[in-house]
């Protein structure tokens, strides 16, 4: 751990201590978790803005002009009908595993 001076206006410090207080938490606990709250989102906007300047907009919307125009319904329509086909083989696939399994016609699955 290291340590840090700082100053800080005094009904700062009184409002601070009252929340450690309550929390019953030491000041020094209370101020860690709001830097590292404060600090982390920090961290993540570099994360995610740094790659984003190397991107290329135009190579962007060219990759985007080559996804065809569907309306959302249709997209939608899509996913359900491959979720549900996926289901399925994966189902079969479960189930040919299980030892003595019949369909309702009485055959081995």
């Amino acid at each position: 751990m290291s340590d840090l001076i700082v100053k800080i206006p005094d009904s700062l410090y009184k409002q601070v201590a009252e929340l450690a207080a309550r929390e019953s938490i030491s000041v020094d606990q209370l101020v860690a978790i709001a830097f590292s709250a404060q600090v982390s989102p920090w961290m993540t906007q570099d994360y995610v803005v740094e790659p984003a300047k190397r991107g290329n907009w135009e190579q962007f919307k060219q990759v985007l002009s080559k996804v065809p125009l569907v309306p959302p319904e249709e997209v939608v329509v899509r996913f359900l009908k491959w979720r549900s086909l996926h289901c399925q083989l994966e189902m079969r696939s479960q189930l040919s595993r299980i030892p003595n399994c019949y369909n309702r016609q009485g055959k081995p699955i």
